[in-house]
């Protein structure tokens, strides 16, 4: 909705800019971000993405391409090109990344992140959001029931890794 023009608001994080920009050009520059008002702090999801080498035919090319992709400068370009916020620290001080209008919010949102615990079942978590998300559009349960439902199973999954 928002990249052809019915929705002049979205709640999401940096990389939707990429995104939109991909589809609609013509709004690159043009977009702005800024903290949630009343939200006391950002939460940060790391550890859910990264590389990894399988042993095999190609895998120094692997981990020459990781490091390529690792350098301060390649992270750079990807964080321009995308709009996602640069997970390196030296990065998110660059003029590049701070002269981006679109990435002000975040930046100064940053100054609040909640980093989630890294939890055993951490996947799973994820795994539950999705079939609760999957019951609504198939009409199999109420938003009411499928968040009764996701509520109860991610405080299973949680209480298993705290007794671990």
């Amino acid at each position: 909705l928002f990249s052809s023009g019915k929705a002049a608001m979205l709640i999401t994080g940096s990389n939707a800019i990429g995104a939109i920009t991909s589809q609609v050009p013509e709004l690159k520059g043009k977009l702005g971000s800024f903290p949630v008002p009343a939200v006391e702090r950002s939460v940060s999801t790391p550890g859910g993405f990264g590389y990894f080498i399988t042993p095999g035919k190609h895998e120094k090319e692997s981990a020459e391409f990781i490091k390529f992709m690792l350098e301060k400068e390649r992270a750079l370009e990807f964080s321009v090109m995308t709009g996602r916020l640069p997970t390196r620290t030296e990065t998110l001080n660059d003029p590049s990344i701070n002269d981006m209008p679109e990435l002000a919010g975040f930046l100064e949102a940053r100054q609040t992140v909640y980093e989630t615990p890294n939890i055993p079942g951490y996947s799973e978590i994820n795994d539950v959001h999705g079939q609760a998300y999957q019951s609504v559009f198939t009409g199999e349960s109420t938003v009411e029931e499928a968040a009764a439902k996701a509520q109860k199973r991610a405080q299973e999954i949680c209480d298993a890794a705290n007794e671990g």
